[in-house]
This record gives C-alpha cells, structure tokens and sequence, in this order.
C-alpha cells in the first residue's frame, strides 16, 4: 500500500474498538517511517481514550507555582481548576498581589486583586482538551462538525513529531499531538500564544503533564509547575464572573 494512499485513510467512528485498532495503526505505521495520519473524527477519539487511560476525564484541581523567563524563583503560587466541559481558572498569588485567570470555553478572563484587568499574556492553559473522552465532546469544544472528512496536518514541537488538530473557528487554537504517545503536548492560541506541556507525572490517580511553558511571538515566556492534586476538585458551577472579583480564598 502507498504512502499516498495511507495518508488519505478516512476512518469513521464505531467506537472504542475502531479506536483501538487505530492507535494499533498508527503505532505500526509511525515505527515504519511511514507518514500517516488519521482523520479528524478519527483523531479526535485516539485524543479522547488516551485521556480516559490517563484517569484525567473528571473535575481536577492542582497545586501550581509559577517562574517567569529563565528564572527559578517562584514569581507566585497558587491553583489550576480544570473541568471537561470546557472551563478552567487559575488563582495566583504572588509580591504584588492576586493575579486571577478564568476560561469558559475559550473565553478568557482576568483579575488583579478584584478588579477586572487585560489578558494579553494569557497564563492559563485550556487543559480542559486533555480531559474529554469522546469525539462528540472534544468536536464541540472545537467547533468541528461531526462527520468532518480533512486529514490532519503534520508539525514539529521542538523534537517531537506531531499531528495538528485545529478548530475551524476562524483565527482558532491548534492542538499538537505527539504521533508516537497520542498526547496532546502542545496547544497553541490564535494570539500567539503557545503552551508546551511538559512529560507526564502521575499525581494520585491521575497524570498530567508536570509542567506547562507558556511561550509568546512577543518573547513573554513562563512557566507553570504542576506541584500536588488538591482531592477537592471545584464544581462547574463555581467557573464565573464573581470568582473573578473576590479577593480572598
């Protein structure tokens, strides 16, 4: 079979069996140094078992610190709330202050001690994408169509080879998948912004990436260390406007 041909494989879904031997697919085909990608819905399913395997699909909330450029000294500290229906929050404390980021489904958000503020360097992650755990949840986060046909493209992150999943909103985020771990290790914003994800680490039941770069075309760069799993993971009904403007815990 061609390369040419591989490469214009579109798969449908049927399930987590359809998704199995696609992961078996592209495992063989990657150590054969054949260039293959799946589609988009086929995708979308191999993102959604590999985060179900990883035990990361439910509500989660961490410990994170923060250093800014090269530095290691932490420049805040704080927590990450991540929930799979497409919100995250960060709440950062640091020497001038509380610094407070909020994502509703690629909506962000800010606060600097209560009072509403710019989010030109966005610090937050959307790591809500490394929860879903099926193609209809991660093609509505990404305002796919269900029964979207497009190959996916190729890209490189640092020395990673990688599938690009992007959203068809004009302008949108791009997620880079690893082709050999089938994580997602990169995500990058229509601003400019990229977050690497760092290799993961298993805290309690779960693993997550163990750290995320934020890395701006300005040259803003910073990253989050992911320190503990706090047990008490936040409700959605917490994600709002009014979290934004409290100063206290």
């Amino acid at each position: 079979m061609s390369g040419e041909l591989l490469r214009n494989i579109v798969f449908t879904r049927s399930g987590l069996s359809t998704s199995l031997c696609a992961i078996c697919m592209v495992l063989i085909l990657a150590t054969s140094g054949i260039a293959y990608a799946p589609s988009t819905a086929q995708l979308c399913e191999l993102i959604g078992a590999r985060n179900l395997a990883a035990g990361r699909t439910e509500a989660l909330s961490f410990l994170v610190s923060l250093r800014l450029g090269d530095s290691q000294d932490v420049a805040a500290e704080g927590r990450l709330d991540s929930d799979p229906s497409g919100l995250s929050r960060l709440d950062l404390v640091g020497v001038d202050g509380r610094r407070r980021q909020l994502n509703l489904q690629g909506r962000l958000y800010g606060s600097r001690n209560g009072v509403f503020s710019q989010t030109d360097r966005p610090l937050l992650p959307p790591l809500y994408y490394l929860q879903v755990n099926s193609f209809e949840k991660l093609a509505s986060l990404l305002d796919l169509p269900f029964d979207f046909p497009t190959a996916v493209s190729f890209s490189q992150l640092g020395d990673k080879d990688c599938f690009v999943l992007s959203s068809s909103r004009e302008g949108g985020l791009a997620l880079l998948v690893e082709i050999d771990s089938l994580e997602i290790v990169g995500i990058r914003l229509s601003n400019d912004t990229l977050f690497e994800l760092g290799p993961l680490k298993q805290f309690g039941r779960v693993k997550i990436p163990s750290w995320i770069r934020v890395n701006r075309k300005d040259g803003f760069r910073a990253t989050l260390s992911v320190t503990d799993l706090i047990e008490q993971a936040v409700p959605a009904t917490n994600y709002g406007s009014k979290w934004l403007r409290e100063v206290g815990n």
